[in-house]
């Protein structure tokens, strides 16, 4: 498949602001742990999982052992299924995509126990998210990964950042790949979990196919929802209007709140943030 990706800057107007159907499908979007994707169930899934005694990670690459990846996704909402014998977490795209919200919301951090690492709750944070509500937990999550999700999270000096690798992916592959092509998205994404988490996030509507042996995740069909497309639309427009850097860029101590003066009109119920 040939898609010629053109320049960003030819296809998003930062100044111009969203249209009426485009509001109303944000403002009269209600978050629960289901919808508009299952992201929020799915996040709790992991949070049972590391509990109050943590979960045993690899030492370098601070990712979940094989033994707990199938036991883990089968309670996800929509498991992902695969061909693989011995996969590794990065195989699960959902469940790397969650870790990834884990780690860049300061939710998670791994620990020496030992000479083992092990993944563990921030327990100040983790009271402070059980207070918030649904929608101001979906934006916390949603923060967390566009603005402050990288790769380095799980040693990768190369530091794919996920803001960038999405909107090209939303803006520029996703409306040129044709019907019968939809798994070739999965080759265009610099990291699959971006993918995974356009769907949990209810930005991308994802029907997989049946798992190949040896082969990862298949996807059949996907199509943009009409709130993907009003909530990314605004997202990139915030991107753009800061230059293409966060504030969190340079200072990484700030809360999680450097989208909330671009959502909280759609999102009034977003009052309280992740400090």
């Amino acid at each position: 498949v040939d898609v010629q990706v053109p320049s960003p800057d030819l296809d998003l107007n930062p100044e111009a602001g969203p249209e009426s159907e485009a509001i109303a499908y944000l403002t009269e979007q209600t978050i629960t742990d289901r919808s508009p994707g299952p992201i929020l169930h799915d996040f709790q899934v992991l949070l049972e999982a590391i509990g109050n005694n943590g979960l045993p990670v690899s030492d370098k690459t601070q990712c979940i052992p094989i033994k707990r990846l199938g036991e883990l996704n089968a309670q996800m909402a929509q498991p992902i299924t695969i061909g693989l014998k011995r996969p590794q977490q990065k195989s699960y795209p959902n469940i790397h995509g969650l870790c990834l919200l884990l780690r860049a919301s300061g939710l998670g951090t791994v620990t020496k126990k030992g000479k083992k690492a092990v993944l563990r709750l921030n327990p100040k944070l983790g009271a402070i998210w059980q207070q918030l509500n649904p929608t101001e937990q979906y934006c916390a999550l949603l923060e967390a990964w566009i603005i402050r999700g990288n790769t380095e999270l799980f040693g990768d000096d190369r530091g794919h950042r996920s803001d960038q690798d999405t909107f090209d992916l939303w803006q520029m592959v996703i409306p040129r790949l044709k019907q019968g092509n939809h798994n070739e998205l999965l080759n265009y994404a610099s990291e699959t979990y971006n993918v995974a988490l356009m769907h949990l996030f209810g930005l991308l509507d994802i029907q997989s196919a049946a798992p190949k042996a040896g082969k990862g995740w298949q996807i059949k069909s996907f199509k943009q929802t009409p709130f993907g497309l009003a909530l990314m639309s605004e997202l990139q427009r915030a991107y753009y209007q800061n230059g293409r850097r966060w504030q969190s860029d340079r200072d990484p101590s700030l809360p999680l709140n450097e989208l909330q003066g671009t959502l909280q009109p759609y999102f009034p119920e977003w009052q309280q943030c992740l400090p």
